[in-house]
């Protein structure tokens, strides 16, 4: 356990307490300007902190999630959702990833229409080339024939990666 937490209290810390209790000693350590809060879960955690702290918060939105998509998506992407309905109208201002993606988070939320947007892209710009099929192959040291499934995102529920990983049997041979 941390040597800044009494071992009692660390036992009975929850992990979002201790995420609380770390920003807190980072930002004593270095005086903090504004929090950057990483979508709707990082929107609850910040507005947490920042009622010690009273510093602006940035939501940096790396996923769009739409109500009408959360019935199918699973329930911790709506508490993500909730957390932006509720959170959103105290922030400072909105980092997306591009204007077309802005104009479908100001649909979704039009609260935050008059919110200064920064964007920063968080994937590659223009398109993606083709690199060579057997370069997993060759770094892993696995046979020519040896099938990968390769997932990019967030282990949840709501993202189904278990029935993708489940899927992986029935496909075909070649």
């Amino acid at each position: 356990f941390p040597n800044w937490i009494p071992h009692g209290l660390w036992k009975a810390c929850s992990t979002e307490l201790y995420v609380q209790l770390f920003a807190l000693r980072q930002h004593v350590r270095r005086r903090w300007t504004a929090i950057i809060a990483l979508d709707g879960l990082g929107l609850g955690h910040a507005h947490m902190l920042n009622r010690f702290l009273q510093l602006p918060i940035w939501h940096w939105s790396l996923e769009l999630l739409f109500a009408n998509e959360m019935s199918a998506r699973g329930q911790p992407l709506q508490r993500w959702l909730d957390f932006e309905k509720k959170y959103l109208p105290s922030c400072r201002g909105v980092i997306i990833q591009d204007e077309k993606r802005s104009e479908a988070f100001l649909q979704e939320n039009p609260v935050c229409k008059d919110m200064p947007m920064l964007f920063i892209p968080n994937s590659s710009l223009g398109r993606a080339s083709r690199q060579k099929k057997s370069r997993f192959h060759e770094m892993f040291n696995l046979k020519r024939n040896t099938r990968i499934a390769l997932y990019s995102g967030s282990f949840s529920a709501s993202n189904q990666v278990d029935d993708i990983a489940m899927s992986v049997v029935s496909w075909p041979e070649d």
